[in-house]
């Protein structure tokens, strides 16, 4: 079978010659000027990336054939093409990355930014292939700058590190079981971004194996997200020493993106946490994506990210996600209504099979009232 990891590395070094990523509107390197450290006493990132301002990233590369989709293949020069990954998906650099090796998956058709369960099962094979390559998708409104051709994105971090939200889980109270089924074990995560201002964040966990039974957990889940319309963003990965599958869900607020951010093309750019307003202002971007909820925040404005401090981080990722402290708050500040909650979920779950917390969701709606959630 091809070595999908060198296969990944190789197309994205082709294309670095090939002037993918291109340089600023400067002229200057697309990669000049960039910083990154650790939020100070925090575990979790900062990094300053002036190179994907929107007034940039709206305008299509200038050997582009038209303007139609960025994403589609008639669109794309020459040299932002990619290698083919099966009959139906490519794999190319990302013209805006975040991380030096960070690509884009590309289905052939030109349909919604929609996930199903054959994607998540191929994913799986993807990120067992291409190990330590990490595999992420954004939902509609949750980043997904393109929102009308379907892809995923994928990257390898710096000297292949732990990513903030793998160091918490992989801490002894960073997660709790909420239930195993055929050897996958699904968990909430307790200390991200921080363990007083805790995000719902799920972990699917197995081996080699249980590939069919992580899939059907996971696309379990998703379908009561989709169904209480709340979008989310999902990242596969295969830790290799461990030969474990761990796949991230993080479910989006309901207010996380109003209409007007919808409708607003520059607004929903994917990781800019500084944008700019029709009328040139600075402004907040409401559509941060994956990245964000992996524990790294993503800036273009400098006075930003040298002023940036772990409150301004997590209280974004608390409006953006669905934090845990707002059901906990929900029950009079009583935690241990909110473990009944979770409790009575398990309870109800049929089989073990049913969908984690969104079903805890549910009985606390009936119990608070929906304008708690």
């Amino acid at each position: 079978m091809t070595d999908l990891r060198s296969a990944l590395d190789e197309i994205i070094e082709i294309q670095a010659r090939n002037g993918i990523p291109p340089n600023k509107q400067d002229g200057t390197p697309y990669w000049q000027g960039v910083e990154e450290e650790d939020l100070p006493g925090s575990t979790l990132r900062k990094a300053y990336l002036p190179g994907r301002d929107p007034i940039h990233r709206s305008r299509p590369p200038q050997n582009a054939r038209n303007t139609e989709c960025l994403l589609c293949m008639n669109s794309r020069a020459e040299a932002d093409k990619g290698i083919p990954l099966d009959e139906e998906w490519e794999a190319k650099a990302n013209l805006y990355p975040i991380f030096e090796r960070h690509g884009t998956l590309i289905h052939r058709d030109h349909k919604p930014q929609r996930i199903d369960r054959s994607i998540m099962r191929k994913a799986l094979e993807w990120v067992r292939r291409a190990s330590p390559y990490r595999f992420f998708f954004n939902s509609l409104y949750a980043g997904a700058t393109i929102r009308e051709h379907l892809h995923l994105q994928f990257f390898r971090n710096e000297n292949d590190k732990p990513l903030p939200v793998e160091i918490i889980a992989s801490r002894p109270e960073g997660k709790k079981r909420l239930y195993e089924v055929s050897g996958v074990g699904v968990y909430l995560l307790q200390g991200f971004p921080t363990k007083e201002q805790a995000i719902t964040s799920f972990l699917f966990e197995c081996g080699l194996g249980s590939e069919e039974v992580l899939t059907d957990e996971l696309e379990k889940i998703v379908a009561t997200l989709d169904k209480e319309n709340l979008d989310y963003n999902i990242m596969w990965h295969f830790d290799k020493a461990e030969g474990r599958y761990k796949v991230y869900v993080w479910p989006r607020s309901y207010d996380a993106v109003g209409p007007e951010t919808k409708d607003h093309a520059v607004m929903t750019s994917s990781q800019i946490l500084m944008s700019k307003d029709r009328e040139g202002n600075r402004t907040i971007a409401r559509s941060l994506a994956t990245v964000e909820f992996l524990g790294k925040m993503i800036t273009i404005d400098k006075e930003q990210y040298d002023g940036m401090a772990e409150e301004d981080f997590v209280s974004i990722l608390n409006e953006l996600g669905l934090p845990q402290e707002k059901y906990r708050a929900s029950a009079s500040g009583r935690e241990s209504e909110f473990e009944e909650l979770l409790a009575a979920f398990q309870a109800r779950r049929p089989e073990g099979k049913i969908g984690v917390i969104m079903e805890a969701y549910e009985l606390a709606k009936d119990k608070f009232g929906a304008k708690t959630f």
